[in-house]
């Protein structure tokens, strides 16, 4: 039987009752003493006599009151309990142990990522040296190449010089004999034609 005259909207719109709740609540009247009759909630204004220890007061005007209470609108039962609220310091705690594993989550991914540069800056850091190693090796093998052609050089250049000298005696030597060779063979040549 509905409270206030209206007729029960259902509840289809959201599946019906839930499951742990009964399909039909408790009405009103049932938590009321045996044999007390049951009347609208104005007339509690109504009953209130004055105090007997104040004689003079006039009886309070009710229908204030009344009028108030009846021009409030009234909701429908809708049959659900009221939800009994968590506490404030619970929701706290569930609001922290969120925002803890939030950020636990976040620190490892950055703990993670500057593990990942560190790795990254060690290995560069090991292939510039890598590279440093080697271009001081190349530096001194060229060095060494370019004494060892130097020397080369240096060596075919006194070979040259050498040589040089050798044909400048020759031609010395050539300029001494080649008068006497030339005369001599012009005697050998008469000699022959004379016979």
């Amino acid at each position: 039987m509905p409270i206030f005259g209206k007729k029960k909207e259902s509840n289809d719109a959201y599946g019906g009752m839930p499951p742990s709740m009964p399909q039909d609540p408790a009405a009103p009247e049932q938590f009321e003493p045996e044999g007390s009759a049951q009347e609208p909630y104005g007339n509690f204004y109504n009953e209130q006599q004055p105090d007997a220890g104040m004689p003079n007061m006039p009886p309070p005007d009710n229908s204030q009151y009344q009028e108030q209470y009846q021009q409030q609108p009234q909701e429908p039962y809708q049959g659900y309990g009221a939800m009994p609220e968590r506490p404030q310091e619970e929701g706290n705690e569930r609001i922290e142990e969120i925002a803890e594993a939030i950020i636990e989550e976040k620190w490892s991914e950055l703990i993670k990522d500057i593990n990942k540069i560190t790795e990254w800056k060690e290995h560069a850091d090991t292939e510039i040296r890598r590279l440093g190693q080697e271009i001081v090796n190349l530096k001194e093998r060229f060095e060494s190449l370019h004494k060892g052609v130097l020397g080369k050089i240096t060596e075919y250049d006194q070979n040259l010089t050498n040589v040089g000298t050798e044909i400048k005696a020759m031609e010395k030597v050539f300029q001494n004999i080649l008068p006497t060779f030339t005369e001599n063979v012009n005697k050998l040549e008469r000699v022959m034609k004379s016979k």
